[in-house]
């Protein structure tokens, strides 16, 4: 799989060298989920983070994000939080596109991370599988329900989320594989993240930004 991408876009930049356009062309190079155990030794590895697709741990959702624009962004690594669907908003700004009102109201310009290295705007995630299970604010993430894995590898049964109350806290700032549960010691950041988690879900369902 990795040697079929790599030849995929090594194809894609080398028909770009051949326009003569690489060097103004922004590329952009991400995925949309982690690995999936259902395959077994072709399914892939997230370590040192926890879980997989379709689950809400770290595993299942934070995934690369490589920017290209060789006469635009300097080369760096960013740790900086953007979302895939802030994507949307900051190619909008790049290509001076108006995003038409109410449209994209979750997406966040994330140009001047990109040019110029500015801290995100981006603070809050609600993390999803069909319905909203865990909620990231600053560098805190809190989990009301969680699942292991989507299926069972041997016999294919999709396995069912657990709910927690009150949730499962975690410092991702110090704790990025969320193996150390610190809600009974933090119960007061725990309430702050359900009441922003509910505040972000009914400003959504009202089509308003959070």
């Amino acid at each position: 799989m990795i040697g079929e991408v790599d030849w995929s876009v090594g194809e894609i930049i080398k028909a770009l060298k051949d326009a003569g356009i690489l060097e103004n062309t922004l590329v952009v190079f991400t995925s949309d989920n982690g690995p999936w155990s259902m395959f077994k030794e072709c399914g892939g590895i997230a370590d040192p983070l926890r879980g997989e697709k379709s689950t809400t741990w770290e595993g299942g959702e934070r995934v690369p994000f490589i920017v290209s624009w060789p006469k635009t962004i300097q080369p760096g690594v960013c740790a900086e939080l953007i979302a895939n669907y802030d994507i949307y908003a900051t190619l909008a700004v790049l290509t001076g596109a108006q995003i038409q009102h109410g449209h994209a109201i979750d997406s966040l310009d994330m140009s001047q991370v990109l040019l110029s290295g500015e801290p995100s705007p981006r603070t809050r995630h609600i993390y999803f599988h069909q319905q909203p299970m865990a909620y990231r604010s600053g560098g805190y993430k809190l989990h009301l329900a969680t699942r292991e894995r989507t299926r069972n590898p041997e016999t294919g049964k999709q396995e069912p989320s657990v709910r927690h109350d009150p949730g499962l806290l975690f410092n991702l700032n110090d704790d990025i594989s969320e193996s150390k549960n610190i809600a009974g010691e933090h119960p007061e950041i725990v309430e702050r993240l359900k009441r922003e988690f509910e505040e972000v879900q009914i400003a959504l369902k009202n089509w308003i930004p959070f």
